[in-house]
């Protein structure tokens, strides 16, 4: 629902307008970055199309097709999205369908990344095949179960690559009372034909306020540490479900004890922390070093306009504005560059142990002024 997103008032008056005025585009690219909620809009559009009931400008939320759009089971509204491949599948969405549930209910505002860790991809490509386009072809073909409206949503089109040429008659002439809703990222991967057939709808990264607000109003967090989020989420929803989880974990406090070990480690402590953060499993790797890195940048902000950080938890604080003061605007650009190529050797599968204790050596000689 409408209702349910923060913000975006302007863009749900423009889906909402569209509806009244019977001016409803047969496709629609809701475009922007990574944790806009731009699916959650695509979602509650769906939902409000087809809501019987629809009252104060949003859908009921308790008739037969709002509860069914909710649990995502709807029959008139289809889904796909980038998938793996699986011995005897086709790699088509509707074979993933139960994990595309578990994922929506786990992150309302999910990430390949998210959705990676739900499919245990590790190290497998993702893609939007051949198969799954002539699966949309042929559902769409055939007529509506209940509704007015039969709905094609895709999420990340940007993983068709030269096969979503197979979709361009359908979104050239759909069938009568047919849309297409694509959530995308980046247009620079997606073909300019498929591009051209849609009306496009911008959406921004959510403020910090929005965040806030979002974060006191769902998670009950207090005004500081929902302030906390807000500021390193820097405007991706995605990061800010992260950043409650790993609070709940205490992956900050974990990054502060490795900065911190990695330039004076007198007990031999280093090496047991490595070993923690090897165990973390690659996700949660991968959250900690983005964790990281945004604390770096906030550091390199304050050290650039003489800031204080402000609105983060005490010690958070505390640790930017000391880091800032000891360490030189070419030492933190050096860290950022390491934690980027820390980033990508995860994501890359390598070995946690070598690397993360590598990288420390690493950080180490970048604190004690040693280039890296």
């Amino acid at each position: 629902m409408f209702k349910k997103i923060p913000g975006r008032e302007n863009i749900k008056r423009e889906l909402k307008n569209m509806v009244s005025e019977n001016r409803i585009p047969h496709a629609i690219m809701f475009l922007g970055p990574e944790g806009n909620g731009a699916l959650a809009l695509a979602f509650a559009f769906a939902q409000y199309l087809l809501c019987n009931q629809k009252e104060e400008g949003d859908a009921c939320g308790v008739c037969r097709h709002c509860r069914r759009i909710q649990s995502h089971t709807h029959p008139d509204v289809h889904y796909t999205f980038p998938v793996i491949s699986r011995k005897g599948m086709n790699g088509i969405s509707p074979e993933f369908y139960e994990e595309w549930r578990n994922l929506l209910a786990k992150y309302p505002y999910p990430s390949i990344n998210h959705w990676m860790d739900v499919l245990g991809a590790e190290n497998k490509q993702f893609n939007i095949n051949k198969n799954e386009c002539q699966q949309i072809v042929r559902q769409l073909s055939l007529k509506s179960v209940e509704a007015p409206y039969k709905i094609q949503i895709i999420w990340l089109p940007e993983y068709l690559g030269k096969e979503g040429n197979r979709l361009l008659k359908m979104m050239e002439e759909p069938p009568a009372d047919t849309l297409f809703f694509l959530v995308a990222q980046n247009t620079e991967h997606i073909l300019n034909t498929i591009i051209s057939r849609c009306q496009i709808m911008h959406i921004p990264s959510f403020t910090d306020e929005e965040i806030k607000a979002f974060a006191i109003n769902q998670w009950q967090l207090s005004e500081n540490n929902a302030q906390s989020i807000a500021l390193l989420a820097e405007g991706n929803m995605s990061v800010a479900y992260n950043m409650l989880s790993d609070q709940a974990d205490e992956l900050t406090p974990i990054f502060v004890k490795w900065m911190r070990l990695a330039f004076q480690d007198r007990d031999g402590k280093l090496v047991e922390l490595v070993n923690e953060m090897a165990q973390l499993g690659r996700e949660r790797q991968k959250q900690l070093l983005s964790l990281g890195l945004r604390l770096l940048r906030m550091m390199l902000l304050s050290r650039m306009t003489g800031s204080q950080p402000e609105g983060l938890e005490d010690f958070v604080a505390v640790f930017v504005q000391k880091m800032a003061a000891f360490i030189d605007y070419e030492g933190l650009s050096q860290l950022v560059e390491l934690m980027d190529a820390c980033f990508y050797a995860v994501e890359r599968n390598a070995n946690p142990k070598i690397l993360f204790l590598d990288v420390s050596f690493k950080i180490n000689g970048i604190l004690r002024g040693v280039k890296a």
